[in-house]
Protein backbone atom coordinates (compact mmCIF):
# COMPACT_ATOMS: atom_id res chain seq x y z
CA UNK A 1 0.00 0.00 0.00
CA UNK A 2 1.44 3.33 -0.72
CA UNK A 3 2.22 6.01 1.68
CA UNK A 4 -1.08 7.63 1.16
CA UNK A 5 -2.68 5.02 1.52
CA UNK A 6 -1.99 4.09 4.80
CA UNK A 7 -2.22 8.10 5.80
CA UNK A 8 -5.92 8.02 4.98
CA UNK A 9 -6.25 5.16 6.80
CA UNK A 10 -4.36 5.95 10.05
CA UNK A 11 -6.36 9.68 9.55
CA UNK A 12 -10.14 8.01 9.14
CA UNK A 13 -8.83 5.53 11.76
CA UNK A 14 -8.47 8.34 14.41
CA UNK A 15 -11.72 9.91 12.80
CA UNK A 16 -14.17 7.01 13.75
CA UNK A 17 -12.40 6.36 17.38
CA UNK A 18 -13.30 10.29 17.87
CA UNK A 19 -16.71 9.96 16.59
CA UNK A 20 -17.10 6.99 18.99
CA UNK A 21 -15.95 8.24 21.63
CA UNK A 22 -17.68 11.60 21.47
CA UNK A 23 -21.28 9.26 20.87
CA UNK A 24 -19.92 7.83 24.53
CA UNK A 25 -19.32 10.77 26.28
CA UNK A 26 -22.41 12.21 25.19
CA UNK A 27 -24.64 9.29 26.66
CA UNK A 28 -24.79 7.10 23.80
CA UNK A 29 -24.12 2.85 24.01
CA UNK A 30 -22.08 1.55 21.49
CA UNK A 31 -22.87 -2.48 21.16
CA UNK A 32 -22.02 -4.76 18.47
CA UNK A 33 -24.68 -6.18 16.04
CA UNK A 34 -25.06 -9.78 16.23
CA UNK A 35 -23.86 -11.55 13.33
CA UNK A 36 -26.83 -13.51 13.09
CA UNK A 37 -28.84 -10.02 13.03
CA UNK A 38 -26.37 -8.34 10.37
CA UNK A 39 -27.25 -11.10 8.03
CA UNK A 40 -30.97 -11.01 8.09
CA UNK A 41 -30.67 -7.25 7.83
CA UNK A 42 -28.42 -7.29 5.18
CA UNK A 43 -30.35 -10.47 3.43
CA UNK A 44 -33.68 -8.23 3.68
CA UNK A 45 -32.17 -5.29 1.77
CA UNK A 46 -32.79 -5.04 -2.09
CA UNK A 47 -29.24 -5.70 -3.79
CA UNK A 48 -28.75 -1.91 -5.41
CA UNK A 49 -25.18 -3.21 -5.90
CA UNK A 50 -26.23 -5.53 -8.78
CA UNK A 51 -29.08 -3.57 -9.42
CA UNK A 52 -26.75 -0.62 -10.38
CA UNK A 53 -24.72 -3.27 -12.10
CA UNK A 54 -26.88 -4.43 -14.45
CA UNK A 55 -28.21 -1.00 -15.76
CA UNK A 56 -24.38 -0.41 -16.55
CA UNK A 57 -24.44 -3.80 -18.43
CA UNK A 58 -27.29 -2.82 -20.43
CA UNK A 59 -25.18 0.41 -21.53
CA UNK A 60 -22.34 -1.57 -22.44
CA UNK A 61 -20.16 -0.97 -19.73
CA UNK A 62 -18.78 -3.74 -17.25
CA UNK A 63 -21.11 -2.82 -13.93
CA UNK A 64 -21.28 -6.44 -12.80
CA UNK A 65 -17.29 -7.02 -13.83
CA UNK A 66 -16.56 -4.28 -10.83
CA UNK A 67 -19.25 -5.13 -8.42
CA UNK A 68 -17.76 -8.58 -8.43
CA UNK A 69 -13.67 -7.48 -8.41
CA UNK A 70 -14.84 -5.50 -5.58
CA UNK A 71 -16.33 -8.04 -3.59
CA UNK A 72 -13.63 -10.32 -4.24
CA UNK A 73 -10.83 -7.61 -3.45
CA UNK A 74 -12.71 -6.88 -0.40
CA UNK A 75 -12.96 -10.75 0.55
CA UNK A 76 -9.12 -10.77 -0.06
CA UNK A 77 -8.53 -7.74 2.41
CA UNK A 78 -9.91 -9.68 4.96
CA UNK A 79 -13.41 -7.94 5.25
CA UNK A 80 -16.12 -10.47 6.45
CA UNK A 81 -19.58 -9.05 4.85
CA UNK A 82 -23.06 -10.80 5.88
CA UNK A 83 -23.50 -10.83 2.48
CA UNK A 84 -22.04 -10.82 -1.65
CA UNK A 85 -23.37 -8.16 -3.15
CA UNK A 86 -22.50 -9.39 -6.77
CA UNK A 87 -24.74 -12.10 -6.50
CA UNK A 88 -28.55 -12.92 -7.44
Amino acid sequence: MDAYAVAYRENLEKRVEGAFAAMEEGGATITDFPEAEREAWANALPNIAMDWAKALDEQGLAGTEVVETYMRKLEEAGAELPRDWSQE
